[in-house]
């Protein structure tokens, strides 16, 4: 017998493929919808293109064998006629009177004799594209019967008790909707099947202990989704923790992820933090612009720097204007001065060192030594580093730049990246040589267990649209001379090194 311990674990993964599959349902439940519509357009469509109608006409009638050559008793006649009236009436002989008998080319009709198993009753079903064939055809089968069969059975009365009238439409009218009943269904069926062979092998992280269980990895915070509610007057929508709309469980988490930080920080001496994600659109930039604000917050010297030159968006989600010279990707190429691009927050304490425009092959400045002098020019001159990087899953980027960072947080959007393509982007952060100090679960709809330790459960929904734009104070004062080069003159921010 099995013990409680195993019938326990055999419990709770039942009840964690249930749950998997109930959350599939939920995320991909218009997927379904559009498999199941789909499948019923199309089978719609096929039934109406090969459709044809078809007419039925109907007669009952029995059978006098009064003065039928048949020999036996009353039972044995009967079970004689049973067996070769149908063959009578369906033999080629017989299509041939009737065909003659009508002026048929052909005989284009599907005929069927039925016998009732305890009386002398039959019923002779004619079926055809027209309805007037049909009653014809029936008619003259009834009529030319006797002769047909008078060498086989005799002298064979038929006496006919009912008779159909032309059919007034085709039988098989509703065909084409039945049909696309069924293959609705089937799609449903089918599209339900596929969302739960899905939720086996597409498994995400959905609380913070998945994280430890399927990564080995600590989550060091868990960020709440924030719902802002539709309102007439515009309001500020940035996801920030000095937005007093996000609420409390949202600046707290920011918080939290900054003690952890500082205290691993304090422990490797790592000054340079990298934030990445598994795919695009997991919060990667807002929780590293909301890092580095926390740690502004608490009196630390931090430039935040937007290193994802494919879709730099650092400017965006703090609501700040990029610099006419441009951002970072300008700096590195030679066409900006780092105290031209460096923007000093001064209200919050932050510098910032932006992206400018998207590029689609960012090589050159990945490839080139510029980027780890900046970025170890930079260290020299703050407290924290926080770069925005690309997604490690998606793009090699972060490796080109692996060199320069002390540690990496990672950052996981519930139920969102598949388990696979969040291992492999920590493998290729591992290949690269960058340690894991964490990972956030962001973007956590409900409260998670663990959530007293790890965050808050708050009201969620969509992030909000980027409303207005905060002005950004320029540290051109600080940056714009040579002296800016010297510690004194970065008080403000980050100076320009010799070799920009």
């Amino acid at each position: 017998p099995s013990s409680p311990a195993a019938s326990a674990a055999e419990i709770f993964g039942a009840g964690s493929v249930v749950s998997g599959f109930i959350k599939a349902l939920r995320k991909l439940w218009y997927m379904i919808l559009i498999v199941t519509i789909v499948s019923a357009g199309i089978v719609y469509g096929v039934s109406k293109y090969r459709y044809v109608p078809m007419y039925r006409s109907q007669a009952s009638f029995s059978v006098d064998t009064s003065t039928s050559a048949l020999m036996g008793n009353g039972s044995l006649v009967m079970d004689q006629v049973k067996d070769t009236l149908p063959y009578v009436l369906t033999s080629e002989h017989m299509k041939n009177l009737v065909c003659d008998d009508l002026g048929l080319a052909s005989f284009d009709a599907d005929v069927q004799v039925s016998a009732n198993e305890y009386a002398n009753l039959f019923t002779m079903t004619v079926t055809a594209g027209d309805a007037g064939l049909c009653d014809a055809v029936l008619r003259s089968l009834l009529d030319n019967f006797p002769g047909a069969s008078v060498y086989v059975m005799g002298s064979v009365t038929l006496q006919t008790l009912d008779i159909s009238a032309v059919a007034s439409e085709p039988y098989n009218g509703r065909q084409c909707y039945d049909n696309a009943l069924r293959g609705g269904v089937f799609g449903l069926l089918f599209s339900v099947a596929a969302v739960f062979v899905y939720s086996l092998y597409a498994k995400t992280i959905c609380d913070p202990q998945d994280f430890k269980k399927n990564l080995n990895l600590e989550c060091i915070a868990a960020v709440p989704h924030i719902e802002f509610k539709k309102r007439r007057r515009s309001f500020d929508r940035h996801m920030l923790i000095y937005n007093e709309k996000t609420g409390f469980g949202f600046s707290e988490s920011f918080r939290t992820m900054r003690i952890r930080l500082e205290r691993e920080c304090r422990k490797t001496g790592a000054k340079c933090l990298f934030v990445t994600s598994s795919v695009a659109g997991e919060g990667k930039s807002t929780v590293a612009a909301n890092i580095a604000l926390s740690l502004a917050e608490n009196g630390k010297k931090v430039v935040l720097a937007d290193c994802d030159f494919r879709n730099p968006s650092v400017a965006d989600t703090l609501g700040i204007d990029v610099p006419e010279s441009g951002g970072i990707a300008e700096v590195l190429s030679g066409k900006a001065r780092l105290g031209d691009t460096v923007m000093h927050i001064s209200k919050w304490g932050l510098d910032v060192l932006p992206g400018s425009e998207g590029r689609l092959d960012p090589a050159k400045l990945l490839g080139s030594s510029k980027l780890a002098e900046l970025l170890r020019w930079l260290k020299e001159r703050y407290d924290y580093v926080i770069v925005d990087t690309p997604p490690a899953a998606m793009l090699a980027d972060v490796l080109a730049m692996a060199e320069s960072a002390d540690g990496a947080l990672y950052v996981v959007r519930q139920d969102s990246a598949r388990l696979s393509q969040i291992s492999e982007g920590l493998e290729l952060l591992s290949l690269g040589g960058v340690r894991i100090f964490g990972a956030v679960l962001n973007n956590v709809k409900g409260t998670p267990s663990g959530s007293g330790r790890y965050g808050y459960g708050y009201g969620y929904g969509k992030y909000g649209k980027y409303g207005s734009k905060y002005g950004y104070y320029a540290a051109k004062n600080e940056y714009g001379d040579d002296s800016a080069a010297s510690d004194d003159a970065a008080k403000g921010g980050g100076a320009e090194p010799d070799e920009q």
